[in-house]
């Protein structure tokens, strides 16, 4: 846990006018064949104990492939923060790509930019530990070190909606959207997939709007 807590410090501390062409954001749990790796013997040990004791628990429910918000974890899985404060991680590149991405006249490399700003944030949604749900009307709010304000509000509880909105100081754009979370546990094939259904628009203030799709993800080899 604390090699997890650390690495997000470390993100969230980053000054975007140290970047350079040269960095390549690589975070520090980072895989060379790609993803998250755990590397800490301790922390892998309490993962397979999790499972173990979640199997136990849940029993059938994790065979029948049922989805996620429908299971009762122990809370030992569980991260002492609500998901609409882990859900700002994925979007932590936002004051250097974003903010490039404003002042480009190219569509072209202003696409790439907006790219660019929701692949660097994915590894920000790969965690060993879980968020806790938040309740109907909670909400978050936030400040980069940019002055950009960060806004979350739980919408819906069955399913989870968050609705969010993410503006520059200087309006120069706006990120909006909403997501769903939902997930399966297969243990046929050994893993957990999620997604968050939704939409994410970041609008340059009369300059073009930019629309994408939430991306889903997978956890591999879930007993080994």
């Amino acid at each position: 846990m604390e090699s997890e807590k650390t690495a997000i410090m470390s993100l969230r501390s980053f000054d975007t006018r140290s970047f350079d062409n040269s960095d390549d954001f690589r975070h520090s749990m980072g895989s060379s064949g790609g993803g998250v790796a755990i590397t800490d013997g301790d922390m892998a040990e309490r993962q397979k104990s999790f499972i173990a004791r979640t199997l136990r628990t849940v029993g059938s429910k994790f065979f029948e492939g049922k989805p996620l918000t429908e299971l009762s974890l122990h809370v030992s899985v569980f991260q002492p923060r609500s998901f609409l404060e882990k859900l700002v991680d994925d979007w932590d590149y936002g004051p250097y790509y974003l903010t490039r991405a404003a002042m480009e006249k190219n569509p072209l490399q202003r696409v790439k930019l907006v790219a660019a700003f929701v692949i660097a944030g994915l590894h920000g949604s790969a965690s060993l530990s879980k968020p806790f749900n938040p309740i109907l009307g909670e909400t978050y709010s936030a400040k980069w070190k940019d002055g950009t304000s960060v806004y979350l509000e739980q919408t819906n509880h069955h399913p989870p909606v968050t609705h969010w909105l993410v503006r520059h100081p200087e309006d120069l754009y706006t990120f909006m959207g909403f997501g769903m979370f939902s997930g399966k546990v297969n243990m046929l094939e050994n893993c957990v997939r999620t997604r968050r259904n939704g939409v994410n628009i970041v609008d340059f203030q009369g300059e073009g709007c930019s629309e994408q799709s939430l991306v889903r993800s997978s956890t591999e080899s879930l007993i080994s």
